[in-house]
């Protein structure tokens, strides 16, 4: 139940926003749900990852589909790069989705949150 909820509230903030970031603790299932949303996947901890999005970013932007990014704090100038595409792009919506992980503070419940 938990899982489609998410799956429609960020589907619903992609028709919004060009860019939505889904943060929360590893494990609890946000490559899995971002997954589900059949975007071209980028796994920015694999370093073959990172090159293929280096050499195929033309490729990838021009594709007109969500692109995924998980761990999207691996490849810090990714967000200068996005932010460069959000500003000549800005009627685009559902463009990017950006996965992070965060650690768990202790007596802290998770929280995922969606922007």
């Amino acid at each position: 139940m938990i899982h489609r909820l998410m799956t429609r509230l960020i589907r619903e903030r992609l028709e919004v926003y060009p860019a939505v970031a889904l943060v929360g603790p590893r494990q609890s299932g946000k490559t899995t749900l971002a997954r589900s949303l059949d975007g071209i996947y980028f796994d920015l901890e694999r370093e073959t990852d990172r090159l293929r999005l280096d050499i195929e970013w033309e490729t990838v932007m021009a594709s007109g589909r969500l692109l995924i990014f998980d761990e999207a704090q691996e490849m810090p100038v990714l967000f200068s790069r996005l932010r460069s595409a959000i500003d000549e792009q800005r009627q685009r919506n559902g463009w990017f989705l950006l996965l992070g992980s965060i650690s768990q503070m202790p007596d802290q419940k998770s929280q995922v949150l969606l922007a």
